[in-house]
């Protein structure tokens, strides 16, 4: 059995369902939920329960929420871009590169 990967620390559980309570994006409410339980102590197999998922889709849920921080824009950009498209605009827009001008 490998060691599940730690999520991040600058979040915790109250604030990812306050987020989920104001999203109005379903699926992205039910990945908050999820997140929220695994920092509430749930172990990943009970977390995937509750997200109805495998662990194979948790391990995807913490990586993308270690490297992005949630909210409707990565929403958006995953649904509109893949991952790794989203990731290099978001590194763009982070690193300053992008004030005024259209990314997409």
């Amino acid at each position: 059995m490998s060691v599940p990967i730690p999520l991040r620390r600058d979040f915790g559980a109250s604030r990812l369902r306050s987020l989920a309570k104001k999203t109005k994006d379903g699926p992205q409410a039910r990945r908050l939920l999820t997140l929220a339980a695994i920092y509430n102590g749930a172990t990943r197999t009970e977390a995937a329960k509750i997200g109805g998922v495998g662990l194979q889709i948790i391990r995807d849920w913490v990586l993308r929420f270690n490297a992005y921080t949630p909210g409707p824009a990565f929403a958006v950009w995953q649904k509109h871009f893949g991952f790794s498209q989203s990731r290099h605009i978001k590194f763009l827009v982070h690193a300053g590169k992008c004030r005024g001008k259209k990314v997409v």
